[in-house]
């Protein structure tokens, strides 16, 4: 908890016993619900890494899964039980994700209570840009799973688009970083957290991640417009020896993998 004054930590005891900071001793009073609700929830998400997230993200889905059951079709459930080591996989990756998506959100409230000013004007964007892709995310995801139900199974949708829109605009949100923004020690502070050293790696991550993405659209339009291409690369030689080498050397996996 802060001093609502001097910003500074205050224990349970310099609250309830004392009522008084120990630092600027300002006499303390209530915080209101919501302020107080955002405390706890910033203490308690801070320095939580992706193999709690990836945890909470398994009960998450077994729950609903469990519901869904029970009351409905059935559909997560199948998925999951039919598919563990995916499931598996989406777990981890789902709580690598969540972990910088919870860092963008509590490392520059954060940032308030560590230094006092309001976090600059870079970080509160980062936070409102990272909260607006999240949400854009989870209505695409939505909108494919209710245009082309089936196509693609539900927990990969949400997992993977969301993932890639929250990706896309951090890439982009790297790219207007400067070298002079870590002069701030706000920003820096933010950085650290989230883990990147030098802002010029963050340049280079964020460039070859959209120029990936920009080169693959054109591969796959260009692609895409030649008859027949898939079937004939499916139905090549090479394809075929490959297919058969995994099924007969590796078709023990798929104890695991089914």
């Amino acid at each position: 908890m802060r001093c609502p004054e001097c910003k500074g930590s205050i224990s349970v005891v310099n609250f309830v016993k004392e009522k008084r900071c120990p630092a600027c001793d300002a006499t303390l009073k209530r915080m209101p619900t919501k302020e107080q609700l955002k405390e706890t929830l910033i203490s308690f998400s801070e320095d939580k890494g992706y193999l709690f997230w990836a945890f909470v993200y398994v009960a998450v889905i077994w729950m609903t899964a469990l519901f869904q059951q029970i009351f409905g079709s059935g559909v997560i459930w199948d998925y999951i039980t039919e598919h563990e080591f995916r499931f598996i996989f989406l777990a981890f990756f789902t709580g690598s994700i969540a972990d910088y998506l919870v860092k963008a959100n509590v490392e520059v409230s954060a940032v308030r209570n560590k230094y006092i000013f309001k976090p600059p004007l870079y970080l509160r964007r980062f936070r409102g840009w990272t909260n607006t892709f999240f949400i854009l995310g989870l209505a695409l995801s939505t909108y494919i799973q209710i245009r082309w139900p089936g196509y693609v199974g539900i927990l990969p949708t949400f997992t993977f688009i969301t993932s890639f829109m929250l990706c896309t605009i951090w890439a982009l949100l790297g790219l207007a970083a400067s070298e002079d923004d870590m002069n701030d020690k706000r920003i820096k502070y933010f950085f650290d957290e989230m883990r990147v050293s030098r802002v010029k790696y963050y340049h280079r991550a964020s460039a070859i991640y959209l120029g990936g993405i920009f080169l693959a659209g054109i591969l796959f339009y260009k692609l895409i417009h030649v008859s027949g291409l898939f079937w004939y690369i499916y139905n090549s030689r090479f394809v075929y020896n490959t297919v058969t080498f995994f099924k007969r050397y590796f078709g023990w996996v798929s104890e695991f993998t089914d």
